[in-house]
């Protein structure tokens, strides 16, 4: 087979392939056709052989046979009756030598044909083994051709979703983009605010700025601390000697008993409160050595002195006095306003629970609309007076009481401890407990 051509060389795979396979066919049949004319020839060469061993055969047995009748001619004298049989070949004795070199000549020559029958049985045996390898070459070939096959297939599906995946990502690129232009418009301007904001905290940490702040504060809460000294000073509060008889309400009359029970039950949270107040807190106490009565009776029993009215209107008038300053050095607006007078102070209630008296109302301000703001004064003495309406003054200053302790973020020690919860908030604001500012 000669080499091909440029032009037998095929355009497309797969004619390659067809080429490749016609020519592996080509190669196998020329290997199969040496093969059987090798067959052949051997065979034949075999027979030669066997005929020429068959000859000598014969002409040996023939030669022994001549031998054997010469002897008997010779040993009998007989003359020996000669018939040739068709197709023998009567060789003369003076021959025989060369007859004999001859048969061995062939017996080396079929020694020799019999080696290289040898050797080609060898090289047939390589050429099976070799058709062999070459068989499983070509089952590998083909196994890897399918593989190729279904890589490439695998290939072209891949590329596909390739494909798919990049106009999918070419539309959300699409429509993530004005997303990301107003992201970084809003980058842009969080970094300005970032500066500003920085600016801002190194002003802040600057001389003027929060360092300063807390300065002031720790100075401000000092002059809350001093002013409130001076306020205990000027109204101090102590215990009662334990020899003086305080009235308390269970040694009042039933009917003032229930009156207090009345007013107080707007503020049960904080009668539970003052439960889990230390009980050295509810000590009987006297301001400015006055001691405040609950305005409730005029009955024996309550006021012992015949100036017990007076006292006790002072001490509420005191208390006010100090509540109000209390009040203003705290930044604290009471809820129920006072009107101080002494011993002839007022507290206002603007949404009152006990129906007010013609003389005891009271039109001051206006609104933003124009009308009046009514409000109710309950007097803070019992001196011609309703007794019922004081104990509701009484009342009020002790809830402007709570408002304070509950804004320096304390408990209340109840609802009818004047004295105890005037002194706790004292006590809070000079040690420093609680935030002021």
């Amino acid at each position: 087979m000669g080499s091909p051509d440029m032009g037998d060389f095929p355009e497309t795979a797969e004619q390659h392939e067809l080429v490749v396979d016609n020519r592996i066919q080509e190669g196998d049949q020329e290997e199969e056709e040496k093969e059987e004319k090798e067959e052949k020839r051997i065979g034949a060469e075999e027979k030669e052989e066997e005929e020429e061993e068959e000859g000598e055969k014969r002409e040996a047995d023939k030669g022994e046979d001549t031998e054997q009748e010469e002897g008997l001619l010779d040993n009998y004298g007989l003359v020996p009756f000669s018939e040739d049989p068709p197709n023998i070949e009567v060789i003369p004795f003076e021959d025989f030598q060369k007859v004999l070199a001859s048969l061995n000549g062939a017996a080396a020559i079929a020694s020799q044909v019999r080696a290289q029958r040898d050797a080609l049985l060898g090289n047939f045996e390589c050429l099976l083994k070799m058709r062999k390898q070459s068989l499983s070459r070509i089952n590998d070939l083909e196994v890897l051709k399918q593989r190729l096959k279904s890589k490439d297939l695998r290939l072209e599906n891949a590329k596909v979703s390739l494909q798919e995946k990049s106009e999918d990502v070419a539309i959300t690129k699409d429509r993530l983009l004005p997303s990301v232009r107003s992201l970084l418009a809003a980058a842009k301007a969080l970094a300005i605010r970032c500066n500003h904001l920085q600016e801002k905290h190194r002003s802040l940490e600057g001389e003027g700025g929060y360092g300063k702040l807390l300065h002031i504060q720790s100075m401000l809460a000092a002059r809350q601390r001093h002013m409130i000294s001076q306020i205990a000073a000027l109204y101090p509060i102590a215990p009662c000697p334990a020899t003086e008889k305080v009235p308390t309400p269970t040694t009042m009359p039933l009917q003032s008993r229930l009156l207090i029970n009345a007013v107080s039950s707007n503020s049960d949270s904080l009668a539970r409160e003052s439960q889990s107040v230390d009980r050295r807190d509810i000590l009987p106490m006297k301001i400015g050595g006055l001691r405040v009565v609950a305005p409730l009776n005029n009955r024996s029993g309550l006021y012992t002195e015949p100036n017990d009215h007076e006292s006790s209107a002072t001490a509420l008038g005191y208390v006010a006095h100090s509540l109000a300053l209390l009040a203003a050095c705290l930044d604290v607006p009471l809820r129920y306003p006072i009107r101080l007078g002494a011993s002839r102070s007022y507290i206002q209630d603007h949404a009152p629970i006990v129906e007010p008296n013609e003389p005891a109302t009271a039109n001051i301000g206006s609104t933003p609309g124009g009308a009046q703001k009514t409000f109710v004064e309950f007097p803070l003495f019992t001196e011609g007076q309703d007794s019922t309406r004081s104990a509701y003054a009484v009342f009020l200053l002790n809830k402007d009481l709570e408002q304070v302790l509950n804004y320096l973020g304390a408990e209340s020690v109840g609802p009818r401890h004047t004295l105890p919860n005037l002194n706790k908030i004292i006590k809070l604001v000079c040690s420093g407990a609680c935030a002021t500012t």
